[in-house]
């Protein structure tokens, strides 16, 4: 898996994330005794890995009500 003994570079990476997001993921990682980041890459690696969850992110996305949808910002994406 893309945590233990992997050799890919660690960056850090910014994400926005509403209050209650943010609570539940410092929950979950603090019921588990991990840090967020290994939740969160944990997540990376199984949308890297798994067509159905790739697939569950982007119903995820186009089916949201429109209010929940958020404009896809490029520069949100580029390096600093």
């Amino acid at each position: 898996m893309a945590l233990g003994g992997d050799t890919r570079k660690v960056v850090r990476l910014a994400l926005e994330v509403d209050g209650e997001q943010k609570n539940f993921l410092r929950m979950f990682a603090m019921q588990n005794n991990l840090p967020v980041s290994i939740i969160m890459r944990c997540m990376i690696y199984i949308a890297e890995t798994d067509i159905d969850f790739q697939n569950r992110i982007i119903d995820e996305i186009y089916l949201a009500p429109e209010d929940e949808n958020v404009e896809y910002d490029p520069e949100m994406d580029s390096e600093e």
